[in-house]
């Protein structure tokens, strides 16, 4: 009986002394690998963070940096962390999440204007569709990573059609995209969507083109946060059809504000021959008014008088030293 304890006893002292060993050996990589770990845990959790506030291109280098922390030594990590207990990643997971993160800014950066983006496209397919995988709860990221590249492969078609000058078959293009694609509605679908009907607009300056642009535009700024749309809204806003620009009265207006309004309709127009003489006799109505004097300053600059435009802006300065719109016409006038 007693052999048998002793013979019990010295294995329970081997088995200590090799799990002694692993752990003296395996301490470097799990020092490393905890070091790795921390780093993808603060990645990926600031990475989803910067994704919930719509800063997409922020949320992909996150995860960038995450998926930089993997490698060797983080296999040889995990590979020991059993000895020890813990928690790791997935290395398939934060693949996945990397190609979702860098779908969604793919739509931001075309929505900026960035339409350089297919090996992007292809990089982030990757990632979901090979590299990567999802766990039950984040299905619904796979699936907006998925529906977002299938649609951002389409508008590049619709850019390259910009590019090549044909914009009504873009504008087509992209009036059956709304109406037929149900994900359009997403934000990061919807930013180079909008982009895009932006620059159909201000080439065809058609009633129809501008229309579309911003109905659509107006309506994606009232559902999403991003400042893409509130960029996009204002650049549109100004773009007018020819036959919807601002009449001009037959009869002479009556007050030097109606007279102003006419000269400033003409001068929007480009028709800078038949503005000049309206502003020309609102100046002279009322030549210490700053508004006037700069806008007729605008119009002599176009009329290539500019030095009758630098003498109006030296009146505008001499009276409103801080006036900053004389200033920096006078200083292009000077250039």
């Amino acid at each position: 009986m007693s052999d048998s304890n002793g013979g019990s006893f010295s294995f329970g002292l081997i088995r200590l002394g090799i799990f002694i060993v692993l752990l003296i050996l395996s301490a470097p990589f799990l020092a490393i690998g905890y070091y790795k770990n921390s780093n993808i845990k603060s990645s990926m959790d600031n990475g989803l963070k910067l994704m919930q506030t719509n800063k997409y291109v922020e949320a992909q280098a996150k995860f960038e940096d995450a998926a930089d922390s993997l490698g060797v030594l983080y296999d040889c990590y995990v590979t020991v962390l059993p000895l020890v207990g813990g928690r790791y990643y997935d290395k398939k997971y934060v693949f996945g999440l990397r190609g979702v993160a860098r779908a969604l800014a793919i739509g931001e950066k075309m929505g900026g204007g960035n339409f350089d983006v297919a090996e992007d496209i292809d990089e982030a397919e990757r990632d979901i569709s090979t590299r990567g995988k999802f766990p039950a709860d984040a299905a619904v990221l796979k699936e907006l990573g998925d529906v977002s590249l299938r649609s951002y492969r389409v508008l590049l078609l619709v850019h390259a059609d910009c590019q090549k000058g044909d914009h009504q078959k873009a504008l087509n293009e992209l009036k059956s995209m709304i109406e037929n694609n149900k994900y359009v509605g997403y934000d990061v679908v919807a930013m180079p969507v909008c982009y895009l009907l932006h620059q159909v607009a201000i080439n065809l300056k058609t009633a129809d083109a501008i229309d579309t642009a911003k109905n659509f535009i107006k309506a994606m700024k009232g559902v999403h946060d991003h400042p893409i749309f509130t960029q996009i809204a204002l650049a549109i806003d100004p773009v007018v059809a020819p036959s919807s620009q601002p009449r001009v009265a037959a009869a002479a207006p009556q007050s030097l504000k109606e007279k102003y309004q006419l000269g400033l309709a003409h001068a929007k127009r480009k028709d800078f021959a038949r503005a000049a003489p309206i502003l020309e006799d609102c100046y002279a109505t009322e030549p210490r008014n700053n508004v006037i004097a700069y806008t007729l300053a605008l119009v002599k600059r176009q009329q290539g008088q500019n030095e009758e435009a630098r003498k109006l802006c030296e009146e505008i300065l001499a009276r409103s030293p801080d006036d900053e719109k004389a200033g920096k016409l006078l200083a292009a006038l000077d250039k």
